[in-house]
């Protein structure tokens, strides 16, 4: 096909070196500081620019200049044929080429220790796309008062045999190679030059000559349209580009006396930019408040979780996320029951059977760091799929230890596995609205009960006929079903977002969006480039302004697992001992707890049940008072509430009721602390630290659990009341680490 005509001319009437016809338009938004509209021909270009602005990823900050980003999408028909993504790998080289035109050209010391961000959003694409955005951009950079070296104007120029040619369609375009030429017109200064092939030097000074002449042209339009008056936009469309791919539009005129489009005035112009053209069946599914494509505002991940609410996709976490920490609970539950189990199958000493419920503590304690840092550099799903295999493969080998040696070392690895739990809760509390966000991560710990009271039911089936091996086996049911279903569960959308991945962070809100049944925010995600950062390193949490919130976090933890699983522990002890309770403390043996080799009873089993159902208590009153009274207040007075509680263990007496309804509360209360403090750590820690910091803080409670079966089976065997004591004065000193906390969280965004 002919581009030239015999006469001279192109296929729309043009010569070699004439421009197409150019539209322009300043001020169409009101949020963005600066905004324009740009026709070259059939090619049209929205820009907006936000700033200058406090830089959002402190990494990127100079104090010396303004950091200067771009970001280019196309809507899915611009060119007529339907692309998959806004942003593919031409866009985002595109932008990167924006960005550095940009930054030659603007005075960047003018506004130190800032941020300018340029979105440009392509409408219709024929021919000429670079340069159609660098011309909107230095329109909507003038809009938002920007300081410029000089106006910045480009224009295309392209070969077609031997022939030099202007401003090329697509069509035009796709003859020979084309060249691209942005400018710096007064100066005289070229800022960038792009080549789509390679140009023979024959031909370079002919095509560069006519591309530069080309940007003059362009300046001498702009600066023309620029001074005409401006009017407000006259039209507000709202777009609703169905699966069946018609558009509608609706109309709401704002004027009725304006009734021009362009900055010229001209009646001529009076429509609205043209609609792209849409294959039938394009399936596409858009809402704009302002023009319907280019954004008007910015939103962060947090605010489009908030914005989405709690709905189908939040419950379906909660179910996935909730299974792991029945699986957990059943695995933790398990080491009350096994101990007096292999005290008597194997004639264990104390200090042997206390060393088997340490052995998981250590695994557990080695591990969190490592399944912090692991999730935080690839991801909270992988982690989790990974611990969850591993913790029912040495779960099950559990069940075949031959030897007190062996499941010493299995249970040490299922501990170590078990490590990775916590990160469920990063996971899902980093899909859950700020303002429900409490209330549901202490209702998760509903999972947590169900699996404790699942696992004393199945001991008091299983003890009496396949003993501690059948219930080792049977215990990994739960695991096994939680990598099945965990190929569902989501990536979360903030990892991505500080992983650098809009687009993956974008899916998963839509996702949020369309099972919640609500619509998607307008505008564009912000992403603070952080892929770069060192993430997940330990001494991040001891910078100066989270190491006093860490090291009390750490001791906060600690103190409540050893208080939690103490109770946990205490329980069968005092039990297995027939529920007696000593009335002087002392290392008398007619004021001591003896327990022999005697194998839990029905009876047992039913107490303890009780005990484990006061788990559900403490969640409903957790829920009652985290959101009125804060998280800090909150575990202090639970842990308030538990030292009453055991002091009452110091009470004389031999009533088994009377036992069992303090442990009750007692249980129930610090089961209350620990959900507090599993709301509370992933809200304090920002996104990229908050993994590793929920680890570690898992890990220090692990030591604190490691310790406690030294109390809880050891020495209560020489004082009740000195084992009670000490776990009342870990929990007083808790309660000023509580209240000595330098942040509350309650109703505070994740950052």
């Amino acid at each position: 096909m002919e581009i030239i005509s015999p006469e001279g001319l192109r296929q729309d009437g043009r010569t070699p070196t004439c421009l197409r016809i150019i539209k322009c338009r300043l001020g169409l938004y009101d949020r963005p500081n600066g905004s324009a509209y740009i026709e070259m021909g059939n090619t049209k270009v929205l820009a907006a620019v936000y700033g200058p602005r406090e830089v959002r990823s402190k990494n990127k900050q100079n104090l010396d200049e303004c950091v200067i980003q771009c970001e280019m999408s196309r809507i899915a028909a611009c060119g007529g044929e339907r692309v998959r993504r806004a942003r593919d790998k031409r866009t985002r080289a595109l932008s990167h080429q924006i960005a550095g035109v940009f930054h030659a050209a603007i005075r960047k010391s003018k506004y130190p220790g800032s941020q300018i961000d340029i979105y440009v959003q392509v409408l219709q694409e024929d021919g000429g796309v670079m340069s159609a955005c660098v011309n909107a951009s230095t329109l909507a950079l003038i809009h938002a008062g920007v300081e410029l070296l000089d106006y910045v104007t480009s224009c295309t120029a392209s070969i077609n045999k031997q022939t030099a040619i202007l401003d090329a369609t697509n069509m035009e375009g796709q003859a020979g190679c084309e060249v691209t030429v942005s400018l710096l017109p007064n100066k005289g200064s070229i800022v960038s030059l792009d080549s789509s092939h390679t140009v023979h030097r024959d031909q370079f000074e002919a095509v560069m000559d006519l591309a530069t002449a080309g940007c003059q042209q362009v300046y001498q339009e702009l600066f023309s349209q620029q001074k005409k008056p401006t009017r407000p936009h006259p039209l507000l469309f709202y777009w609703n580009v169905k699966m069946s791919g018609k558009v509608r539009a609706t109309y709401n005129e704002l004027d009725g006396e304006n009734k021009s489009f362009d900055g010229a005035g001209s009646s001529s112009d009076s429509a609205p930019p043209s609609l792209p053209s849409l294959d039938p069946g394009a399936q596409i599914e858009m809402s704009a408040a302002v023009a319907g494509v280019v954004p008007d505002d910015t939103f962060t991940v947090d605010q489009a979780v908030n914005a989405l609410g709690f709905g189908k996709f939040q419950v379906k976490l909660s179910l996935i996320t909730g299974l792991c920490w029945m699986a957990d609970s059943m695995e933790m539950m398990i080491l009350a029951i096994l101990g007096p189990a292999l005290h008597c199958h194997w004639h264990l000493p104390e200090w042997k059977q206390a060393f088997l419920t340490t052995a998981v503590f250590i695994g557990m304690m080695l591990s969190s760091a490592f399944w912090g840092h692991l999730s935080d550099k690839y991801g909270r799903k992988r982690s989790l799929r990974l611990a969850g295999v591993l913790l029912a493969y040495w779960g099950l080998l559990s069940a075949f230890a031959p030897t007190y040696t062996w499941i010493v070392l299995l249970r040490g690895l299922v501990g170590f596995a078990i490590g990775c739990v916590p990160q469920s809760v990063t996971l899902y509390a980093e899909f859950l609205p700020a303002h429900q966000r409490g209330k549901c991560v202490v209702l998760l710990d509903c999972f947590w009960a169900m699996g404790a009271c699942a696992e004393v039911i199945l001991a008091l089936w299983v003890m009496p006929t396949l003993g501690w091996s059948g219930l080792l086996a049977l215990s990994i049911i739960p695991l096994v079903l939680f990598v099945i279903v965990c190929q569902w569960l989501p990536e979360s959308a903030r990892f991505h977002a500080t992983s650098g991945d809009s687009e993956k962070a974008m899916a998963t809100l839509q996702k949020i969006a369309e099972e919640n049944g609500k619509p998607m925010l307008l505008g564009r995600l912000i992403v603070d480039d952080v892929a770069q950062m060192n993430r997940g390193r330990i001494r991040d949490l001891l910078v100066p302004e989270l190491k006093w919130t860490t090291l009390l976090l750490w001791f906060i933890w600690s103190s409540c697992a050893f208080c939690y699983y103490g109770i946990v522990l205490m329980t069968t002890e005092l039990f297995e001992a027939q529920g007696s309770l000593c009335s002087i403390s002392g290392t008398d043996p007619a004021f001591t707890c003896t327990a022999d080799c005697r194998p839990l009873s029905s009876s047992d089993y039913l107490d303890l049940l009780w005990t484990t159902l006061a788990e559900f208590p403490g969640i409903f009153f957790t829920i009652l008072v985290i959101e009125r009274l804060g998280r800090k207040t909150t575990m202090a007075l639970e842990f308030g509430i538990f030292v009453i509680a055991v002091v009452l263990l110091f009470i004389c007496t031999s009533n088994r009721t009377w036992l069992t309804v303090i442990l009750f509360v007692a249980r129930g209360i610090i089961s209350g602390v620990f959900q507090a403090a599993y709301v509370y750590t992933p809200e304090v820690y920002p996104t990229s630290l908050r993994a590793m910091g929920v680890g570690t803080c898992s890990g220090m409670a692990r030591f604190g659990a490691m310790l406690t079966p030294v109390i809880a089976q050891v020495l209560i065997r020489t004082s009740v009341h000195l084992a009670t004591a000490t776990y009342g004065l870990v929990a007083i000193m808790a309660i000023a680490a509580a209240l000595l906390l330098p942040i509350e969280t309650r109703g505070r965004a994740m950052t």
